[in-house]
């Protein structure tokens, strides 16, 4: 809006600030069960390379970091709603995919990557985030209010705001210029 000052502060930490924290909340969580899936494939490079990488020496934790990270996932999406960024509607259909990322990050902790898990967790994060960020554009908040509206015909005015200066003087019945003497 352009009565704020428009600064940092505001920016990072203003009305309406909720929906960039949140995504990148999401950012940030998503990235861990994608990468600690992509990493257990190729562990042994990293070995071989000289990278330590919990993939190899710690296959357990491995898992355990790519589950809460996937676990996560449901409040985040959750908080989208509650911020007013998504209607609720979006807290309910992304717990779908949230739901499958989470079973397969299970199976990723439970084998500690073998069985296909590692493999099984990071399709599921490809698909995880696109999916996800196009449910929260299809339930950006007022967006089908606005469909339907629109759709049925029912699309309200747009309310016009007056000064409360006088009237702008045109001219009168006779030609005249209205307010204006001679």
């Amino acid at each position: 809006c352009a009565a704020h000052e428009g600064n940092w502060e505001e920016l990072l930490f203003g009305e309406g600030s909720a929906g960039g924290w949140l995504l990148a909340g999401l950012l940030f969580a998503w990235q861990f069960p994608h990468f600690n899936a992509l990493s257990w494939t190729i562990r042994d490079e990293y070995k071989n390379a000289g990278y330590r990488m919990l993939a190899w020496t710690n296959p357990g934790r491995n898992g355990r970091v790519a589950l809460r990270y996937s676990i996560l996932m449901f409040p985040l999406c959750i908080a989208f709603s509650y911020a007013g960024v998504t209607d609720w509607g979006f807290a309910v259909t992304s717990s779908v995919i949230n739901a499958w990322m989470l079973r397969e990050a299970i199976r990723f902790w439970r084998y500690e990557g073998a069985k296909g898990s590692a493999r099984g967790l990071f399709w599921a994060s490809v698909w995880h985030l696109p999916i996800v960020l196009v449910l929260a554009m299809a339930h950006k908040k007022g967006l089908w209010e606005k469909v339907w509206r629109a759709a049925l015909g029912d699309a309200e005015e747009e309310e016009w705001e007056y000064d409360d200066e006088e009237p702008e003087q045109g001219l009168g019945r006779g030609g005249e210029a209205e307010g204006l003497t001679r």
